[in-house]
C-alpha cells in the first residue's frame, strides 16, 4: 500500500509541475509584452514633451525647428529641462544630445531618439521629425513624432521609409553586416558610414518645404 501511495504522490507532483510549466510558457511572454507596452507609453510621452519643446522653439524662430540633424541642444535646456525626456526606457545606450550639450563629454545628457533638422512646424501629419532610433524597439515597431506634434507607433517597415540618419555612435545591434533599418548597405571595413536611403520630396517622411 505504501509503495502505491508513493507512486501516486509522485505522479501528482509531476502533473502539477507540468501544469505550472505550461502556464509559465503561456504567461511569461504576455508579461513581457505588457511591460514593453508600458515602456512604449513612457517613450511616447517623452516624444510628446520633445514635440512641445520643438514647437515652442519654432514660435521663436520663424516657424522652423532646429536646423541640424540629431542635435537637440537648441531646445535643451531652454525649452525642455529634463534630460531624461530624451531617453527611451527600452534603450540602455545613447549618443550626445549635440556637440555643445553640457556634460556630453562625460557621458551624460544623451539621447536615444533620432531627429531630422530644418523642417517647418507646419509640415503636417506626414512629415516625420523625430523617432526611436531603432525600427522595432517596441513590439515590432517604434514611436514617431510628426511635424504637427502628434506621436504614434508605427511598424518597422514604415519607420524604415522615413530614412532617419542614425548617428554612428548610436548604432544598436541590427541585421548581419551592421546595416541599420532604413540605411544603405554597409561598405568595406574603414569605409565611410552608409548614407540614408533617399526619400523623394512630397512622400511620407520627406522634408518639408525649405
Amino acid at each position: 500500500m505504501r509503495r502505491g501511495s508513493s507512486g501516486l504522490v509522485m505522479i501528482e507532483l509531476l502533473t502539477v509541475i507540468a501544469i505550472i510549466a505550461i502556464l509559465a510558457a503561456i504567461l511569461f511572454p504576455t508579461f513581457a509584452r505588457c511591460r514593453e507596452k508600458a515602456r512604449q507609453a513612457s517613450c511616447l510621452n517623452n516624444l510628446t514633451q520633445i514635440a512641445l519643446a520643438l514647437h515652442l522653439y519654432a514660435q521663436d524662430h520663424g516657424g522652423k525647428f532646429p536646423p541640424t540633424d540629431n542635435d537637440f541642444t537648441p531646445i535643451y535646456p531652454v525649452y525642455l529641462r529634463e534630460p531624461q525626456s530624451f531617453t527611451c526606457p527600452s534603450v540602455s545606450d545613447g549618443y550626445p544630445l549635440g556637440p555643445t550639450a553640457p556634460g556630453a563629454a562625460a557621458g551624460g545628457n544623451t539621447s536615444s531618439y533620432v531627429y531630422r533638422g530644418g523642417l517647418k512646424a507646419d509640415g503636417g501629419a506626414k512629415t516625420a521629425v523625430a523617432a526611436d532610433w531603432k525600427a522595432d524597439v517596441h513590439n515590432g515597431g517604434a514611436n514617431v513624432l510628426f511635424a504637427d506634434g502628434m506621436v504614434r507607433w508605427v511598424r518597422a517597415p514604415e519607420w524604415q521609409s522615413y530614412a532617419f540618419t542614425v548617428p554612428p555612435a548610436a548604432t544598436p545591434p541590427g541585421p548581419p553586416g551592421g546595416m541599420m533599418p532604413g540605411m544603405g548597405a554597409p561598405g568595406p571595413p574603414g569605409a565611410a558610414p552608409p548614407m540614408p536611403v533617399p526619400v523623394p520630396p512630397g512622400t511620407a517622411g520627406g522634408r518639408g518645404a525649405p
